[in-house]
């Protein structure tokens, strides 16, 4: 198991090409994928050493959500137009697990990947040596504390998040650190309902309330959504405040928490580029 590195020192003789593949889980429209590629070519463009090209592929994985056979027919896809161009580097996340652990090997043998990864969705296992993980974790435990702290009088917090494949896997997490709170607020999950109801529920909540919005990507019937988006609609209608995960969240009208930045993610995979190309020259230095 790899994880990335920062880059030091300067081996190359002469500037050489390098095409990164970014396998991007949602669409150009989300603003964690777009934050995740800017981080990672603002390291990668700043070097001298190396030109960096960039290739993209968006999964809409939102309108895909169960589809049968989807990335396996994606693949099929990306062998057509990737047999004869190859990669130097894949750029993904854990969203993209199936497609990558499934069908990698077949697709783009010994191509380094560096996988943005959430442990609680998927917990961290054994990999191909190829693979470099970046371990990220929503702070569910560290937000509920804080709305704890900012609001002591909160007696229910509404747990805002769909229903898609990873967001239920981050609801059994919320639902184990539930228990760690029975005594103090009631937690309310609001995945199960449709975007209307949901958006009619929390314009409801009222007194010693918060909102905690992790994500709605899906919701029950399936419909897809843009995360950014649909949080700032509930910040306009709620009437308590509402907090957030995730540094994409910031403008929308949360009043604070624990933020994941996904351009800083980014940033740590260019580092890990760096490092792998640099580990690569090394090796071809006679001792």
């Amino acid at each position: 198991m790899l994880y990335s590195t920062s880059f030091s020192g300067a081996f190359a003789a002469s500037p050489t090409e390098k095409n990164v593949l970014f396998l991007h889980a949602y669409t150009p429209d989300y603003p964690i994928d777009r934050l995740y590629s800017q981080g990672v070519k603002s390291i990668l463009d700043k070097n001298s050493l190396y030109k960096f090209s960039y290739s993209y592929e968006y999964f809409d994985l939102a309108r895909h959500p169960n589809e049968k056979n989807y990335f396996g027919n994606m693949a099929k896809y990306l062998q057509f137009k990737y047999t004869q161009h190859q990669p130097d580097f894949i750029i993904t996340s854990t969203a993209l697990y199936p497609l990558v652990f499934n069908y990698g090997e077949e697709l783009f043998p010994s191509v380094p990947v560096i996988m943005q990864w959430y442990e609680e969705t998927v917990p961290l296992q054994a990999i191909p040596s190829n693979y470099m993980a970046i371990p990220t974790s929503v702070e569910i435990n560290d937000n509920i504390q804080l709305i704890l702290q900012t609001r002591p009088l909160t007696k229910t917090i509404y747990m805002v998040i769909g229903n898609s494949e990873d967001e239920q896997k981050r609801v059994k997490r919320i639902l184990e650190d539930e228990k760690k709170y029975r005594n103090k607020v009631e937690f309310v999950l609001l995945n199960k309902q449709p975007y209307a109801q949901m958006l009619e529920s929390v314009k409801n909540v009222e007194g010693n309330s918060a909102i905690l919005f992790f994500s709605w990507i899906t919701d029950i019937d399936g419909k897809a959504f843009i995360p950014a988006n649909v949080l700032k609609t509930i910040c306009s209608e709620a009437k308590v405040p509402v907090y957030g995960v995730a540094s994409t969240f910031l403008g929308s009208g949360i009043v604070g928490g624990y933020l994941n930045s996904f351009e800083l993610i980014g940033q740590t995979a260019g580092n890990t580029v760096l490092g792998v190309v640099t580990r690569i020259i090394l090796s071809q230095i006679p001792a």
